[in-house]
């Protein structure tokens, strides 16, 4: 349990915040060539996905640290994050929404399920919020 409470206190720490995604590029001049446009589309996308990465990690922190203070059950969803992070590994459901999600394998992604790719697979849960934070430092110097 004590394991668990300091565990859940420095994944808080260190998840990043979220992008204003609509005004994340204000600085950047006014998208009149279509080449840029898809830029822009692109980028936003790339944020809008990392940001659900962070939703996601929020969502489910907030949730078993209410089910350790006892305030909500411990369903299956709460249960696998904890023994994933008690073994320092990564949530399954956190990784699934760290993939980009390809339409039927040829390129194209699929709007509805896209995510930034954080497709490697770390040798802890610390790698991974290693990468976390350098994506979000990336997307950070872009907005």
């Amino acid at each position: 349990d004590k394991d668990l409470r300091v565990l859940i206190d420095d994944i808080t720490r260190m998840v990043p915040g979220v992008f204003d995604v609509e005004n994340a590029f204000e600085w950047l001049p006014e998208a009149t060539n279509p080449v840029l446009k898809v830029l822009y589309s692109l980028l936003k996308g790339e944020l809008a996905a990392h940001n659900k990465i962070i939703d996601t990690i929020n969502k489910d922190v907030d949730r078993v640290a209410l089910a350790v203070r006892k305030k909500v059950p411990f369903d299956e969803a709460i249960v696998q994050t904890c023994l994933s992070v008690l073994e320092r590994e990564v949530p399954e459901k956190w990784m699934r929404c760290a993939r980009v999600m390809t339409d039927k394998g040829n390129g194209n992604v699929n709007n509805e399920d896209y995510c930034c790719n954080y497709q490697f697979q770390p040798a802890s849960l610390w790698q991974w919020f290693v990468s976390l934070r350098e994506g979000h430092r990336f997307f950070t110097a872009w907005s």
